[in-house]
């Protein structure tokens, strides 16, 4: 029999989840106004201070400050510096020709919260035409961007899709040109011309952004590599904008196809279950997407649900590998995917495997990162 998500939270959400309130807008309750700054503070370490503020401050109870204002001053205006560098970025790319279309935070950033350097970002995410790259390549190595060897493992961030790490000589910028919109969702899945073709112009410069529907699916992608790890919080923080935003024109048909073309159909399934108890069911998404698959276990979803709604998910340092595994079996892969990964790392594991990310020399630019 195929489960109820409403056994496991009601229409509007777990019992006691501000995650919904964060989506509609709606003020906490007085009555909550303790844990609701407790909770407001578990969010600022995975958002960063300046957005936690922007976005919980309107529905904090009585309207009260919930960081202190130097606090958010100084994150604001380093997320603002920060932004400036990566549009400069954008911009010599352009002069050289070089299209490019902004991925996951970056996008999010501009597409989300208004531009303006909100969104916390490990990285700058650039999707180029692969016959642009090497154009990409030498363009920023002339303004002194270097290769940085990246750091592989069981569980490293090495994937296929995108160059090794790319950055500035002040290290300020981190860059990952990307010629797959995500490793998961490569040719047929998200073709890049296809991203290209239904991309928007970038009011901070000369770049462009992702369609909805294509941006939502490389979010989630990412949320579901992160395993719903603390890692993933970021992202699935601009999931539920961006169903919000978008909800009566998102075209659900495309993003389960393309999901299921790239091998992501289960963890998105889990992925908008989670996001059903905890903001509430979302009549515009389709209820078979909704529903978390008979696969997972009853017990582990609700336990993904409960670490969410209070924002106690562990982060991936603290997390062992064999938790790690399984989460991915549990509900965070394919079954057939998390068997390819961890065929991959005992593969890894053995002496005389490579543990290095593949150079970029004689094989130029198109040597590609890699993840178990």
């Amino acid at each position: 029999m195929r489960r109820n998500v409403s056994r496991m939270s009601d229409r509007n959400g777990a019992p006691g989840s501000f995650w919904r309130n964060l989506a509609t807008g709606r003020p906490v309750p007085d009555r909550d106004e303790a844990a609701f700054k407790e909770w407001a503070h578990r969010f600022a370490r995975h958002t960063g201070v300046g957005l936690a503020d922007r976005l919980l401050a309107p529905i904090a109870p009585s309207g009260g400050a919930l960081f202190p204002a130097d606090v958010v001053a100084r994150d604001r205006l380093l997320l603002r510096l920060r932004d400036a560098r990566y549009a400069e970025v954008v911009d010599r790319l352009a002069d050289a020709g070089v299209r490019t279309v902004a991925l996951a935070g970056y996008a999010s950033d501009a597409l989300l919260y208004g531009a303006g350097g909100w969104r916390l970002i490990g990285d700058l995410d650039l999707l180029v035409a692969p016959r642009q790259l090497e154009t990409a390549v030498a363009r920023l190595q002339r303004h002194g961007f270097r290769f940085r060897k990246a750091k592989s493992g069981p569980f490293g961030s090495l994937y296929r899709g995108s160059l090794p790490p790319f950055v500035s000589r002040d290290r300020v910028v981190n860059l990952d040109l990307h010629v797959a919109a995500d490793m998961a969702l490569p040719e047929p899945a998200l073709p890049v011309c296809q991203v290209f073709d239904r991309a928007t112009p970038d009011s901070r410069g000369s770049g462009l952004l992702p369609a909805p529907e294509h941006h939502l699916l490389i979010l989630a992608a990412k949320a579901i590599r992160d395993r719903f790890e603390g890692e993933a919080v970021r992202k699935f923080v601009d999931i539920v904008l961006q169903v919000e935003a978008h909800k009566a024109v998102l075209d659900w048909d495309e993003v389960a196809t393309r999901a299921k073309a790239g091998q992501l159909d289960r963890p998105l399934r889990v992925l908008l279950a989670l996001h059903a108890s905890l903001v509430g069911e979302n009549d515009h998404v389709p209820a078979d997407l909704r529903r978390p698959p008979r696969t997972v276990p009853s017990p582990a979803f609700r336990r993904l649900v409960a670490s969410w709604r209070d924002l106690t998910v562990p982060w991936s340092a603290d997390c062992g590998v064999a938790r790690k595994l399984a989460s991915e079996w549990a509900y965070a892969a394919n079954f057939r995917v998390a068997m390819r990964r961890d065929l991959e790392r005992l593969w890894n594991v053995m002496p005389f495997a490579r543990q290095d990310a593949r150079p970029v020399g004689r094989r130029g630019p198109g040597g590609v990162k890699r993840e178990p």
